[in-house]
C-alpha cells in the first residue's frame, strides 16, 4: 500500500509541477510581448498599376516547393522521410527548386538539380499553429508562444524573425484559426502568404490583406510530411519565373511576385507516374500585359474558366473556354487577381496587379504603446505576486 501511495503522490506532485510550468510559460507569453499600436493601412491607390509579371520570360517558369518536411530531430518532429528520399521524389516529378522546411532547423542538404542551396525552416510550435516560413534564413528562432496568441504576440514574433530572414511567409494561416481576418488587416513586416497547401485554402485571408492595402504575394506548397503519400506530394507547387535557381534570383522573383500558385489536378491515390505526367504537361502563362489601364492575359492552353477578382474577392469578370482575357481597370479597382481553372482540373492562382504611385508601395510599421504595455505587465506582475504569496502561506501552514 505504501508503494501505491508513493506512486499516487509522485503523480500528483508531477501534475502540480506541470501546471506550474504551464502557468509560468503563459505568464512569460503575455508579459514579454509589448502591446502594439497598428497603423491604419490605406487601400491601394494611384494612377500607376504594378504588374508583377512584367518582363517574365515564358520559358523560365521553374517548379518549386518551399514547404516540405524531412525526418529531423531524431524523428521527434513530424517528418517521415530522409532528405535524399525527399529529393529523389521531387527530382522524379521534375521540380527545379526544393527547400526543406524542417521545424526549428535550417537543413543544409542541397537539392541536386538546384543551382544553389537556399536556407529555409518552419518556425512555431504553439497549439494554434501560428507558423512562419523563413526563406533565406540566417539563424533559427527557437522562441515561441505556446498558448493562443494576441495580435501583439503575433507581431512580436514577426518582428523577432524579420532581421534573420530574407523573406517571411505566414504558413497555412487559416489553419485552426491561427490568423484571423482582422489580423491580416493589421499585421506588418511580412512578405508572403501561403494561400494554398494540402491542408488549408487561405485565399480568403489573402483577399482580406490585399483589400486592406497589404502588398503580399503568394506561396503554394505541399506541406508534406511523408514523401510516400501520393495525395500530398506534387499536389501544390509554386511556379517561379527565374532564369537560374540560385538564392538571389529565386528570392528576388518571390519578392516581386513573379510567381504562380498551382493546384495540380490529381485523382485520389493515383500513381506518381500519373502525377509526373500531369506536372510535365502543365500549361504556362504566356504573358500578363498592361496597355494603359487594360489588363491582357494569355495562356498556352485553353482554360475552362478564367475568373478575375477584385477588392474583397468580388468577381469582376469570368471568361469560359478561352486562352486569353482582357479587362479594363475601373476607378474603384484597387487590385485584380486571376484564378484559372483548366479542363483537367489544374488551377492557377496569379498574384494581383495593384494600384500604386509608380515608385513603391506604402510601408507600415507598428509602434509600441508604452502605457498599455506597462499597465498590462504591471497587472500580470501583481497577479503573479499574489499567487506566489498565497502558495507560500499555504506551504507555511502545512
Amino acid at each position: 500500500m505504501k508503494f501505491f501511495a508513493w506512486i499516487l503522490k509522485s503523480l500528483w506532485m508531477g501534475l502540480k509541477g506541470l501546471v506550474i510550468i504551464l502557468l509560468l510559460w503563459a505568464a512569460v507569453q503575455y508579459l514579454c510581448a509589448p502591446v502594439y499600436d497598428f497603423p491604419l493601412k490605406a487601400k491601394f491607390s494611384g494612377k500607376s498599376i504594378y504588374n508583377p509579371y512584367a518582363g517574365c520570360d515564358t520559358l523560365q517558369w521553374k517548379k518549386a516547393v518551399f514547404h516540405i518536411h524531412s525526418k529531423s530531430w531524431g524523428g521527434v518532429t513530424n517528418g517521415a522521410s530522409s532528405e535524399q528520399q525527399v529529393f529523389d521524389r521531387y527530382t522524379y516529378l521534375g521540380y527545379d527548386v526544393v527547400t526543406l522546411s524542417d521545424y526549428e532547423k535550417i537543413n543544409k542538404a542541397k537539392y541536386p538539380p538546384q543551382r544553389e542551396y537556399i536556407p529555409n525552416y518552419e518556425q512555431g510550435y504553439g497549439m494554434k499553429k501560428n507558423h512562419h516560413l523563413n526563406i533565406g534564413a540566417t539563424s533559427v528562432l527557437f522562441f515561441d508562444f505556446m498558448f493562443p496568441q494576441t495580435i501583439s504576440n503575433k507581431q512580436f514574433l514577426i518582428n523577432l524573425l524579420r532581421p534573420c530572414t530574407e523573406l517571411l511567409a505566414l504558413a497555412h494561416p487559416d489553419w485552426n484559426g491561427a490568423v484571423k481576418p482582422e489580423d491580416v488587416k493589421q499585421l506588418c513586416n511580412y512578405d508572403l502568404l501561403e494561400i494554398k497547401s494540402n491542408y488549408r485554402n487561405s485565399t480568403n485571408l489573402w483577399d482580406t490583406a490585399l483589400s486592406a492595402g497589404a502588398p503580399v504575394f503568394l506561396l503554394c506548397d505541399d506541406d508534406g510530411h511523408d514523401i510516400r503519400n501520393p495525395n500530398i506530394v506534387g499536389r501544390c507547387l509554386t511556379l517561379v519565373n527565374t532564369p537560374i535557381t540560385n538564392q538571389a534570383s529565386v528570392i528576388d522573383a518571390l519578392r516581386k511576385g513573379k510567381t504562380i500558385g498551382v493546384e495540380v489536378a490529381a485523382k485520389q491515390d493515383e500513381s506518381f507516374e500519373a502525377r509526373k505526367a500531369t506536372i510535365s504537361k502543365l500549361p504556362y502563362l504566356r504573358y500578363v500585359k498592361l496597355a494603359s489601364d487594360t489588363l491582357q492575359l494569355s495562356l498556352s492552353d485553353t482554360a475552362q474558366e478564367i475568373k478575375l477578382l477584385g477588392d474583397k474577392g468580388a468577381v469582376r469578370k469570368i471568361v469560359e473556354k478561352s486562352t486569353h482575357v482582357s479587362y479594363v481597370f475601373q476607378p474603384n479597382d484597387t487590385y485584380i487577381r486571376a484564378i484559372i481553372t483548366f479542363r483537367n482540373g489544374t488551377i492557377f492562382y496569379l498574384n494581383p496587379l495593384m494600384r500604386y504611385n509608380g515608385k513603391s508601395f506604402a510601408e507600415y510599421h507598428p509602434t509600441v504603446n508604452m502605457l498599455w504595455t506597462v499597465m498590462k505587465n504591471g497587472l500580470f506582475a501583481v497577479i503573479l505576486i499574489m499567487l506566489a504569496m498565497k502558495y507560500i502561506r499555504r506551504r507555511g501552514k502545512s
